[in-house]
């Protein structure tokens, strides 16, 4: 599959929220539990911090959105170049690469904007995305019970980083 990445504009509303509502709809795959209205998305795209990275997978011939990924920066006082991300691909356009690629791209950019450490925050029941990250390169840190309430029950994570660099540190522009 041919694919671009390239980074995320708030035109991109719609084809995520297509990705998004039905991940979310399965209730197994991410902590959120509510649908997103377009509105919804575009005030995320427009208010993403400048400092994190937020990429699109388009594929080059449909020109239709394949999969998303964002690198929040961890807001914290002691190191301000950890970041949190989150990847989802179309439920149609999984096993075809595209988070695969994404995270190439998404990784050398938030390289070269200073991160050192990615981590990760995944479901411990959602064994795809859990050894979709190790094959990224990601490692298991921890397994945390009872993590977050979602519809009705406690759920537990698995906690995962990946290492950029062990060097420089940058400054915080949230």
């Amino acid at each position: 599959m041919s694919l671009s990445i390239r980074t995320a504009r708030e035109e991109d509303a719609q084809g995520m929220i297509e990705i998004l509502n039905p991940i979310i709809q399965t209730g197994t795959e991410t902590m959120m539990s509510d649908p997103l209205s377009l509105s919804d998305q575009v005030r995320f795209i427009r208010e993403f911090p400048k400092a994190g990275v937020f990429n699109v997978a388009v594929c080059d011939q449909s020109h239709q959105i394949l999969g998303l990924q964002d690198i929040l920066p961890v807001v914290s006082e002691v190191r301000s170049e950890v970041g949190e991300i989150s990847t989802f691909v179309s439920i149609n356009a999984r096993r075809q690469g595209v988070g695969r690629q994404l995270t190439q791209v998404t990784r050398q950019i938030a390289r070269d904007r200073g991160f050192t450490q990615i981590n990760a925050t995944i479901r411990a029941g959602n064994s795809q995305a859990i050894c979709f990250y190790q094959d990224q390169g990601f490692r298991i840190r921890g397994i945390p019970q009872n993590y977050g309430f979602f519809r009705g029950q406690y759920i537990d994570v698995v906690r995962m980083e990946y290492v950029l660099s062990q060097g420089k540190t940058r400054v915080a522009s949230i």
